[in-house]
């Protein structure tokens, strides 16, 4: 091979090996491009994941503020169809309701739930409103599910032939019976009439009186 063609043959193999780092400046290029979209799109899904958590964070007692609300206007709803309430005395149930949610253990839901078992008892308005803080201090002190205690509350006032403005008396029957016997409301709401009164008046000495 004559230099003149050495030097052909190596000048070729120049132009191809210029040619080869060119491309791969450029894919060197590309590739520092993509690296920096990528840690650019990793750094924005982070902060959007951030910022729905943080949004997810805030609003998340809103949301549930909003549900809990759902629910006692529906439970009202309930009471004043079952009581048949008109608008103001929808008004005071509640009012009464929510004040009940404030001041006890239980929530204004909860109170009206029992307000409903009283409705179907056929209480009206002022007899529900006078009645529930009686029912509310006995499902207290009996621990005993408030719906459930307005139920049998207003089951044996039927049962005795009591009317409705009795209530907060049966309570407190109640409630001395459960804390001087082993016995719960329960048991109570379950006993015939007769052994009941027979039951309370021997518990709490004649101090309460059911007739």
């Amino acid at each position: 091979m004559s230099v003149e063609q050495y030097e052909r043959k190596m000048g070729r193999y120049q132009d191809t090996l210029n040619k080869t780092q060119q491309q791969q400046k450029l894919l060197q290029e590309k590739l520092d491009r993509k690296n920096i979209a990528d840690t650019r799109f990793g750094e924005a899904r982070r902060s959007l994941f951030a910022t729905a958590a943080t949004a997810s964070v805030v609003a998340r007692p809103f949301i549930s503020a909003a549900q809990t609300a759902m629910k006692f206007e529906f439970a009202m709803s309930k009471v004043g169809a079952i009581a048949n309430a008109t608008g103001p005395e929808l008004t005071l149930l509640t009012q009464t309701a929510r004040s009940l949610g404030e001041q006890t253990k239980f929530t204004a839901t909860q109170s009206a739930e029992a307000m409903s078992y009283l409705g179907m008892a056929g209480w009206k308005t002022k007899e529900i409103v006078a009645g529930m803080l009686g029912l509310l201090n006995l499902a207290a002190a009996g621990n005993t599910d408030l719906a459930r205690t307005a139920d049998i509350v207003s089951d044996n006032l039927t049962a005795f032939g009591l009317s409705a403005d009795k209530a907060q008396h049966m309570a407190d029957v109640y409630a001395v019976t459960i804390t001087s016997t082993n016995t719960n409301v329960e048991i109570l709401g379950e006993t015939p009439p007769r052994p009941l009164k027979k039951l309370a008046a021997e518990r709490i000495c004649g101090f309460f009186i059911l007739f």
